[in-house]
């Protein structure tokens, strides 16, 4: 069951109540309780890969997916940043500003 914040609007006071959806919507129903919405915080365990970092499998599946996509977004982010596959994008970049929007039909 879910806990709820909430507050009465006449007197300010704040609370949480473990209750059944149904129950809440009761509670709430004539405006004088709301709930009150607050900021979550995640915590990652120590050890985790919480922290932000991409695993290193993730980065590898992204780049084959760029591969077979060389003219995506995603190959700008996760493809091969060798001299080559840099001036083809720019040059693919270029022809598609030239011809107005898409390369196709």
């Amino acid at each position: 069951m879910p806990v709820y914040d909430l507050m009465d609007t006449e007197t300010g006071e704040e609370w949480e109540e473990k209750m059944s959806y149904e129950d809440m919507k009761e509670l709430t129903a004539d405006g004088k309780i709301q709930i009150m919405y607050k900021k979550i915080n995640f915590v990652h365990a120590p050890g985790s890969d919480g922290g932000g970092k991409v695993p290193d499998h993730f980065k590898e599946v992204m780049s084959k997916i760029a591969e077979a996509n060389p003219n995506s977004p995603l190959a700008q982010q996760y493809g091969k940043k060798d001299h080559k596959a840099i001036k083809t994008r720019d040059a693919v970049e270029k022809a598609r500003k030239k011809a107005g929007g898409s390369l196709i039909g």
